[in-house]
């Protein structure tokens, strides 16, 4: 069996060739070894576009619109897969028609980008060469760069699979990167098409999708909860639910997320032993962690000289970046220990 063809990309782009086994055969999804080599041949870095490359793209546009292979030119297919907030599509722009859906919520934008879509639809016809253009580089660079892992997106397998079986009937496909608004006409019909598109179609949502989905359903949730608790004490610290990095220390850890909830061995130890709470003698107050950090005259000096200012915010020196001088500021009023 002869080899396939390459997926070529036109020029000012780069040339693409998919996986192939030792023997010269292509894999299918059904018989995939454990080791696939996947080759790439380029004359430039498959990079998305500097400020720079794009102060070239009117030449880009004339060697693109100036073709000499019109044949090929004339079957060539654009697509554009579009997601915001709340829209979810794709189109493709044929030499005769456009086509354009909406996806469910949870597909990703490389999911809706549109070359398997595509494949299937050029499938069935009689023509046989064609070139499909994307400004989708995350898709070319998944298809050059694939290997078989139960964690890779499965549109990228059902387009090679798909590709292989096309290539196989004798069909001729190369694929382009073109850069996005910079006035190609194909491109931009499909941009208008994609984000105009309410006709739905229904395909199946990959796990990897709708898991992020789900995620990004619960953390807002979650957000929502949290912004309810405006009386706790770490939600002055952190109104937003969201990592925060740990200090290389644990014990400083600790300490510091002490500090954070305001629950110290100082503050709190009462509550195991049923006794009362500590009170400031000067404010006659009860203590707390930010009577202590911010309020009491009594560690007025000690804020001078470790925060150089007698007035600094919980936030300063408990957020996300803790104050450098927190720790010193602490041993030198003898509250370290008592965190």
């Amino acid at each position: 069996m002869g080899e396939l063809p390459s997926l070529v990309l036109l020029p000012a782009t780069q040339c693409i060739t998919f996986l192939k086994a030792p023997n010269g055969l292509w894999w299918s999804k059904d018989n995939y070894p454990y080791r696939v080599v996947s080759k790439l041949s380029k004359p430039h870095s498959l990079q998305k576009a500097t400020a720079s490359d794009r102060a070239l793209m009117p030449q880009f546009k004339g060697n693109f619109l100036d073709n000499p292979d019109s044949d090929i030119f004339r079957n060539s297919l654009f697509l554009h897969g579009s997601k915001s907030a709340a829209h979810v599509s794709f189109a493709v722009v044929f030499p005769d028609k456009t086509i354009s859906f909406t996806l469910h919520s949870s597909c990703s934008v490389f999911t809706a980008e549109a070359v398997l879509f595509a494949l299937e639809e050029i499938s069935d016809g009689l023509q046989r060469n064609f070139i499909i253009y994307t400004d989708s580089l995350s898709v070319l660079q998944s298809l050059k760069s694939f290997y078989p892992h139960p964690h890779n997106h499965p549109v990228v397998l059902n387009i090679l699979d798909l590709f292989n079986k096309l290539a196989l009937r004798g069909f001729n496909i190369m694929f382009c990167w073109v850069p996005s608004h910079v006035g190609i006409l194909g491109n931009e019909q499909a941009d208008r098409a994609a984000k105009s598109a309410v006709v739905p179609i229904s395909i199946g949502i990959p796990v990897g999708d709708l898991k992020k989905h789900v995620e990004m359903f619960l953390h807002t949730k979650w957000q929502e909860q949290w912004d309810l608790e405006s009386d706790n004490k770490l939600h002055t610290l952190k109104p937003l639910v969201q990592p925060w990095p740990s200090l290389a220390n644990r014990k400083a850890d600790t300490l510091l997320t002490r500090l954070r909830i305001g629950h110290t061995r100082f503050t709190h130890l009462h509550l195991l032993f049923g006794e009362e709470p500590p009170m400031c003698s000067s404010c006659n107050c009860r203590m707390s962690v930010r009577h202590i950090l911010l309020e009491c005259p009594n560690f007025y000096i000690q804020r001078l000289q470790f925060f150089k200012t007698s007035s600094i915010s919980l936030s300063n020196l408990l957020g996300i970046t803790p104050h450098v001088q927190i720790f010193a500021f602490l041993r030198s009023i003898n509250f370290y220990s008592q965190t």
